[in-house]
């Protein structure tokens, strides 16, 4: 007969074995989603290309509901920009004016990828330990699907290139803000549905 300890252990053992199948098939279905979507993309077919301006100094913020995530090598070492390049080619991103733009199935641009310290320079010679993803909802048909592919997108080039995800203030991604960049992303669809409500920046 088995004693308390026995049972508490086994318990906790059994807790971590459903913990480790449902993050592997998390990571697994979330791999499936990102690369149906790039296989079903036809590149030789017109895609619809936004206007993003990472800039602030340029920018209009009238015209932008920007989110902004940043790929930071874990190590602070470079990325292996060959190895970068490699990753999103099978991804199907497509290079656009020094960033990498990524596409969803119906062509419509969802977000931006750039050398966070010269936005527009993203070259196989680039030496840079971090990269900036950019996504303009006011643009979107759809800010809440694009959002969340952007991010499932984003946590499989972390793994891929052992970086670590945070907000533009280095503060690391988190389920509270995804919730918050979530409920964003429904705030600017309910003013792209009702003009008249205003929404305050992020």
């Amino acid at each position: 007969m088995l004693t308390n300890p026995q049972i508490f252990l086994i318990g906790i053992g059994f807790s971590i074995s459903l913990s480790v199948i449902y993050f592997f098939l998390k990571t697994r279905i979330n791999r499936k989603e990102i690369f149906e979507n790039a296989g079903n993309l036809d590149l030789n077919a017109e895609l619809k290309q936004g206007s993003l301006n990472l800039d602030p100094d340029e920018s209009d913020p009238s015209n932008q509901e920007l989110i902004i995530m940043q790929l930071h090598s874990i190590d602070g070492s470079n990325f292996d920009m060959e190895q970068v390049f490699e990753l999103l080619k099978n991804l199907k991103f497509k290079v656009a004016d020094g960033f990498f733009v990524f596409y969803n199935h119906s062509l419509e641009e969802i977000f931006r990828l750039a050398n966070k310290f010269h936005p527009g320079s993203l070259e196989k010679n680039t030496q840079t330990n971090t990269l900036i993803a950019a996504i303009d909802l006011l643009k979107s048909t759809d800010p809440i699907s694009s959002l969340e592919l952007m991010i499932k997108t984003l946590s499989l080039i972390s793994e891929s290139l052992e970086a670590n995800i945070t907000d533009i203030k280095n503060n690391p991604l988190s389920k509270q803000m995804i919730e918050h960049f979530r409920t964003y992303a429904s705030r600017v669809l309910q003013e792209k549905s009702y003009p008249a409500n205003k929404l305050n920046p992020l």
